[in-house]
């Protein structure tokens, strides 16, 4: 398997030259025939090419071609959580989260009388 560095990680399929899509994590592309028409949606974010080696992986099933770049179930996810949520709202401002009483304070019965 070839590793491949400074790309973004992707999930692609292709069913012959019928049509294809290509998920990342902060797009996704489309196409149908060869060159006749693709269409890009964006996830939001800006692309952000991993620094470190990922493994690309490729597979053909008759004329279905699957490839990837890292691991696929993490790049759905991803694509999943800013089509869903907005990478700038999940990961821009941290959010505080409720505060829980301890464990420690007293219940009404049993309160000192």
């Amino acid at each position: 398997m070839p590793r491949v560095r400074g790309h973004e990680r992707n999930v692609a399929v292709q069913v012959g030259p019928l049509f294809g899509i290509d998920i990342r994590p902060t797009r996704v592309f489309l196409w149908l025939g060869r060159g006749l028409m693709e269409r890009v949606v964006p996830l939001g974010g800006t692309p952000k090419p991993v620094p470190t080696d990922r493994p690309q992986r490729a597979l053909r099933l008759g004329p279905v071609r699957l490839w990837s770049l890292g691991n696929p179930g993490v790049t759905i996810a991803q694509a999943a959580v800013s089509a869903l949520v907005g990478p700038d709202d999940a990961l821009s401002a941290p959010r505080r989260l409720p505060r829980r009483s301890s464990s420690r304070s007293r219940s009404p019965s049993t309160s000192s009388r």
